[in-house]
């Protein structure tokens, strides 16, 4: 197993919002200066797609990253591809992030139609021209991650985990146990722990309401939870934004986080995640509520309830 070749910092912005499209509209002022503020309070990691926005985050990070950019971290991805779209793809990306290499690579999703042995094995050979540093996977299970690696040295697994949603717990801990970096997203339930949506009956204007936690069959679960949240985050001097980044952060199985902001004032409420760690109590607290709230939310296969 290869070790990681870049430093993985614990929290990573995450760029989706800046592609102006599931989360509905974004403007170039919001963006650049979400970009500023996070450089200016050293965020040095961001992770994109060229699936955002068509490469419009991707182009916005090349652009507005200061030169040269060799400080910051960038972790982009794709879905399986043959060899010639894949090459393409990268060389489009490495274009737009104004880069010669990337940081880390994922394979965005497993495909039940597609083989992903061939597209590591690939990836394996644009390591060793550098055009990659690391690789990753996104979205597998312990059997699919198990199906690659004769195929090449996966670094890192990207996964969803939140206070509502602990499926792949145990798959995160597989991982750490065979020397594997792991990456979550969602730690926010996108959006939901923020305390911003926690009525029943809510209405969004972007494709959140296609994922599991937006059922309004969920919202009950999650309303309840988000007041008893509340409580805890007032008691700590905390906004439940920061409670929740801090108590996820807590997890002996987690190596990096990946938050998604979309303006200056998201980037400057995250500095305060850093420093301080919660109190034992604290998080044991927050750890019984949340087994307990994961109990009553609806099974599904991922927390986008869709498959490839």
């Amino acid at each position: 197993m290869n070790k990681i070749k870049t430093d993985l910092p614990k929290i990573c912005i995450g760029t989706w919002p800046l592609g102006g499209d599931y989360w509905g509209s974004q403007s170039h002022s919001d963006s650049r200066k979400m970009i500023h503020a996070a450089v200016r309070e050293d965020f040095t990691f961001f992770d994109t797609s060229p699936d955002y926005g068509k490469g419009r985050s991707e182009q916005l990070l090349g652009q507005q990253l200061p030169k040269p950019n060799s400080k910051y971290i960038i972790s982009t991805k794709s879905f399986i591809k043959p060899k010639k779209s894949l090459i393409k793809g990268i060389e489009n990306s490495l274009k737009r992030l104004n880069r010669d290499y990337i940081d880390y690579f994922f394979i965005h999703w497993p495909s039940s139609k597609l083989d992903a042995k061939p597209m590591i094995e690939l990836l394996e050979k644009l390591r060793a021209d550098d055009k990659i540093k690391n690789i990753g996977v996104s979205n597998f299970n312990l059997e699919q991650l198990k199906d690659v690696q004769n195929s090449g040295d996966v670094d890192i697994v990207q996964n969803s985990y939140n206070f509502f949603w602990n499926q792949d717990e145990t798959f995160l801990e597989e991982c750490k146990k065979m020397g594997i970096k792991t990456q979550i997203y969602s730690p926010l339930a996108q959006g939901i722990l923020t305390g911003k949506y926690n009525r029943g009956d809510i209405e969004i204007d972007d494709s959140r309401n296609k994922m599991v936690l937006f059922k309004k069959e969920n919202f009950i679960t999650t309303g309840n939870y988000i007041k008893k949240i509340e409580r805890v985050a007032i008691a700590e001097g905390l906004t439940t934004t920061q409670l929740i980044l801090k108590w996820t952060l807590s997890k002996d199985f987690i190596d990096s986080i990946i938050v998604g902001c979309r303006n200056r004032a998201q980037v400057e409420e995250l500095k305060r995640v850093r420093g301080r760690e919660l109190k034992q109590e604290t998080k044991e607290k927050l750890n019984t509520m949340s087994k307990e709230a994961c109990k009553g939310i609806i099974k599904a296969k991922n927390i986008f309830d869709h498959s490839y």
